[in-house]
């Protein structure tokens, strides 16, 4: 049974043979070749240090499958089945400016988000103003060490300011993380490529909300279409 495997369940017998031989047993079920077999098999199992806390949210720590939902791309009118954001993760979504809110764009938005394997074009996040973001908010801490940004097929080139900010409970203010000073990731990228998602080192710092966010009147870019790993 992987799922027994994954939990790491001891016999009772082993249990009952004190604090230290309970440990030994455990380090050896942790480096057993059953395990590291079970791991790489099961769909629905933590799979190394390669996903994250919100795919650990998603699959409670990886007992279950990630859920899916439909989502029609507004662009193309294409339907996907992408996956649903955790109850416990909230996404908050600011649009400032001209941008027209569609139920169906907030909806493939938030799913693009947390499930960024497929370029979804959400038109609701056209023309809008600095000041504009998408925050996440965890319900536990985490500290943080670097942070991945995407960028769909649209003039990536133009997303020049940015801000990705962590909220200091300790001062209740946002504190600045990593700042992109008018240059944009992608500048190399031409219209409608498409953009490797960046990763970029910050110093360490632990909060439970993060944030992208425009910045600078005068060279706001027009879209915003970025997701947090």
């Amino acid at each position: 049974d992987t799922l027994r495997n994954v939990l790491l369940f001891l016999s009772i017998a082993d249990s009952r043979r004190g604090p230290g031989e309970t440990s030994k047993a455990l380090r050896q079920e942790v480096a057993s070749i059953q395990l590291a077999r079970a791991r790489a098999t099961a769909p629905y199992v933590l799979c190394g240090n390669t996903h994250g806390v919100v795919r650990s949210l998603a699959t409670s720590f990886g007992t279950e499958q990630w859920r899916k939902r439909r989502c029609i791309d507004p662009y193309h009118g294409d339907e996907s089945m992408l996956s649903t954001p955790p109850q416990k993760l909230e996404i908050q979504v600011e649009r400032l400016g001209k941008a027209l809110l569609d139920p169906e764009h907030d909806r493939s938005l938030r799913s693009s988000i947390v499930d960024p394997h497929l370029d979804m074009l959400t038109t609701s996040e056209c023309m809008i103003s600095p000041g504009s973001f998408v925050e996440y908010k965890l319900p536990f801490q985490l500290r943080i060490s670097k942070f991945r940004l995407g960028f769909g097929q649209c003039e990536a080139r133009h997303f020049q300011c940015f801000v990705f900010e962590a909220y200091d409970c300790d001062r209740l203010e946002w504190h600045t993380l990593y700042e992109s000073n008018g240059v944009s990731p992608w500048a190399d990228v031409q219209a409608h490529e498409e953009a490797e998602t960046k990763c970029f080192d910050v110093d360490a710092f632990t909060s439970t909300r993060f944030r992208i966010r425009l910045t600078n009147p005068r060279d706001a870019p027009q879209h915003l279409v970025s997701n947090l790993a």
